[in-house]
């Protein structure tokens, strides 16, 4: 569905943790992206504002209607992430949605099969823009864009070829810090990058694996 307006929702659920909920580095330079392309987009941290997936999904319907509404998702909060879509998606249909992170980059089908419309596998900065101004007039075709995984009309999934990752972060927007002041408030740290990927090779963690993605074998476009 193409919309007119130029309004996008990025949101993230509550996992399954112990931790401190903490700021969302990626959303924040996401939407700082987005911005600077001329587009309003509204963060809605429901791990910061405690909220449940019914509650962030009530939010979510208050909102005027989006372009796309874009999930910041992991191991640990994808089954909160998919109850948010479906509990949208008995009220509206017409609302795309979008998962990135960790989750769908290597298991991109999972999310497709859950309700999610595209799945954004690696990094989001340039993809992004590219699906406002899909969703917005068509003027760019899914298969053009880099990094994506959604269904084709068959029902057949396609992978969409992966761009190279952001090797100058200095060439990015400074990450928007609307949810800030959540995090000061419980007194949990507040984030700063400095570079992306780890030097350190633990077999437990998904960074090493993000990182060498996009030079991985067999990640051309597939039907």
């Amino acid at each position: 569905m193409q919309h007119g307006n130029n309004f996008i929702i990025l949101a993230t659920p509550a996992p399954i943790s112990h931790r401190t909920a903490e700021e969302n580095l990626g959303l924040g330079y996401l939407t700082a992206t987005l911005r600077e392309k001329g587009y309003e987009v509204e963060i809605v941290d429901g791990w910061l504002t405690g909220l449940t997936p019914k509650q962030l999904a009530s939010k979510i319907l208050t909102r005027k209607n989006p372009l796309f509404v874009g999930f910041s998702t992991y191991q640990s909060n994808m089954d909160m992430a998919i109850q948010t879509v479906n509990a949208v998606k008995k009220e509206r249909i017409d609302i795309p949605f979008i998962a990135g992170g960790f989750g769908p980059t290597f298991n991109q089908n999972d999310f497709l099969n859950a309700g999610f419309d595209i799945a954004v596998r690696g990094e989001g900065e340039e993809t992004l823009p590219l699906l406002a101004q899909h969703f917005q007039d068509n003027s760019v075709k899914l298969e053009e864009i880099n990094n994506i995984s959604y269904k084709d009309e068959n029902g057949n999934v396609v992978n969409n070829p992966l761009a190279p990752l952001s090797t100058n972060l200095d060439e990015l927007p400074y990450p928007a810090r609307d949810t800030m002041q959540f995090a000061i408030d419980r007194r949990t740290p507040v984030h700063v990058l400095t570079a992306r990927g780890c030097t350190g090779s633990c077999l437990f963690c998904s960074i090493n694996a993000f990182s060498v993605f996009p030079k991985l074998k067999n990640i051309g476009k597939e039907v």
